[in-house]
Protein backbone atom coordinates (compact mmCIF):
# COMPACT_ATOMS: atom_id res chain seq x y z
CA UNK A 1 0.00 0.00 0.00
CA UNK A 2 1.33 3.43 -0.89
CA UNK A 3 1.25 6.52 1.34
CA UNK A 4 -1.35 8.23 -0.92
CA UNK A 5 -3.57 5.14 -0.73
CA UNK A 6 -3.20 5.03 3.05
CA UNK A 7 -3.94 8.75 3.32
CA UNK A 8 -7.09 8.34 1.25
CA UNK A 9 -8.43 5.67 3.60
CA UNK A 10 -7.39 7.57 6.71
CA UNK A 11 -9.10 10.76 5.53
CA UNK A 12 -12.37 8.85 5.36
CA UNK A 13 -11.77 7.36 8.81
CA UNK A 14 -10.92 10.77 10.29
CA UNK A 15 -14.12 12.23 8.83
CA UNK A 16 -15.99 9.46 10.63
CA UNK A 17 -14.29 10.21 13.98
CA UNK A 18 -10.94 8.39 14.01
CA UNK A 19 -9.06 9.51 17.13
CA UNK A 20 -6.29 6.93 17.39
CA UNK A 21 -4.19 5.10 14.80
CA UNK A 22 -1.68 2.38 15.69
CA UNK A 23 0.97 1.46 13.15
CA UNK A 24 3.09 -1.61 13.85
CA UNK A 25 5.21 -0.98 10.79
CA UNK A 26 8.94 -1.04 10.22
CA UNK A 27 9.34 2.67 9.54
CA UNK A 28 6.79 4.16 11.90
CA UNK A 29 8.46 7.53 12.48
CA UNK A 30 8.71 8.17 8.75
CA UNK A 31 5.08 7.11 8.39
CA UNK A 32 4.07 9.54 11.15
CA UNK A 33 5.89 12.38 9.36
CA UNK A 34 4.17 11.50 6.07
CA UNK A 35 0.76 11.46 7.78
CA UNK A 36 1.25 14.62 9.86
CA UNK A 37 -0.82 16.75 7.49
CA UNK A 38 -3.87 14.59 8.30
CA UNK A 39 -3.85 15.84 11.90
CA UNK A 40 -4.75 12.46 13.41
CA UNK A 41 -5.28 13.21 17.12
CA UNK A 42 -3.02 10.39 18.37
CA UNK A 43 -0.84 7.80 16.70
CA UNK A 44 1.29 5.07 18.15
CA UNK A 45 4.15 4.10 15.85
CA UNK A 46 7.29 2.01 16.14
CA UNK A 47 10.66 3.80 15.98
CA UNK A 48 12.46 0.88 14.35
CA UNK A 49 11.61 -2.33 12.54
CA UNK A 50 9.55 -4.40 14.94
CA UNK A 51 9.27 -8.20 15.07
CA UNK A 52 5.72 -9.53 14.81
CA UNK A 53 5.95 -11.02 18.30
CA UNK A 54 6.76 -7.62 19.82
CA UNK A 55 4.12 -5.79 17.78
CA UNK A 56 1.43 -8.28 18.75
CA UNK A 57 2.39 -8.27 22.44
CA UNK A 58 2.42 -4.47 22.53
CA UNK A 59 -0.99 -4.22 20.89
CA UNK A 60 -2.53 -6.88 23.14
CA UNK A 61 -1.18 -5.26 26.30
CA UNK A 62 -2.08 -1.72 25.21
CA UNK A 63 -5.65 -2.65 24.32
CA UNK A 64 -6.12 -4.59 27.57
CA UNK A 65 -4.96 -1.63 29.66
CA UNK A 66 -6.82 0.98 27.63
CA UNK A 67 -10.08 -1.01 27.48
CA UNK A 68 -9.97 -1.41 31.26
CA UNK A 69 -10.27 2.38 31.53
CA UNK A 70 -6.66 3.32 32.18
CA UNK A 71 -5.53 6.65 30.68
CA UNK A 72 -3.97 6.65 27.22
CA UNK A 73 -0.40 7.51 28.26
CA UNK A 74 -0.48 5.07 31.16
CA UNK A 75 -1.76 2.30 28.88
CA UNK A 76 1.09 2.87 26.43
CA UNK A 77 3.64 2.92 29.25
CA UNK A 78 2.23 -0.27 30.77
CA UNK A 79 2.24 -2.04 27.41
CA UNK A 80 5.85 -1.01 26.83
CA UNK A 81 6.89 -2.21 30.29
CA UNK A 82 5.30 -5.60 29.68
CA UNK A 83 7.63 -6.08 26.71
CA UNK A 84 10.55 -6.34 29.14
CA UNK A 85 10.30 -10.14 29.01
CA UNK A 86 11.04 -10.04 25.27
CA UNK A 87 14.26 -8.02 25.62
CA UNK A 88 16.45 -11.16 25.49
CA UNK A 89 15.09 -12.02 22.05
CA UNK A 90 14.51 -8.46 20.86
CA UNK A 91 16.80 -5.94 22.57
CA UNK A 92 15.19 -2.56 23.17
CA UNK A 93 11.64 -3.90 22.67
CA UNK A 94 10.39 -1.69 25.51
CA UNK A 95 11.27 1.55 23.74
CA UNK A 96 10.03 0.76 20.22
CA UNK A 97 6.52 2.17 20.63
CA UNK A 98 6.24 5.96 20.60
CA UNK A 99 3.28 8.33 20.76
CA UNK A 100 2.86 10.99 18.07
CA UNK A 101 0.20 13.44 19.19
CA UNK A 102 -1.39 16.34 17.41
CA UNK A 103 -0.61 19.16 19.88
CA UNK A 104 -4.01 20.74 19.26
CA UNK A 105 -5.79 17.62 20.58
CA UNK A 106 -6.33 16.28 24.08
CA UNK A 107 -5.37 12.64 24.71
CA UNK A 108 -7.96 10.14 23.57
CA UNK A 109 -9.93 8.23 26.19
CA UNK A 110 -11.18 4.69 25.93
CA UNK A 111 -14.73 6.05 25.64
CA UNK A 112 -13.71 8.32 22.72
CA UNK A 113 -11.99 5.39 21.05
CA UNK A 114 -15.03 3.15 21.46
CA UNK A 115 -17.25 5.80 19.91
CA UNK A 116 -14.84 6.20 16.98
CA UNK A 117 -15.10 2.48 16.18
CA UNK A 118 -18.86 2.30 16.64
CA UNK A 119 -19.17 0.99 20.21
CA UNK A 120 -21.25 2.82 22.78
Amino acid sequence: MTIPQLKHGLKKAIAQGLTLAIFNSCDGLSLAVNLADLHIPQMIVMREPVPDQVAQAFLKNFLAAFASGKPFYYSVREAREKLQGLEDECPCATWLAVICQNPAEIPVTCQDFRKSIGYS
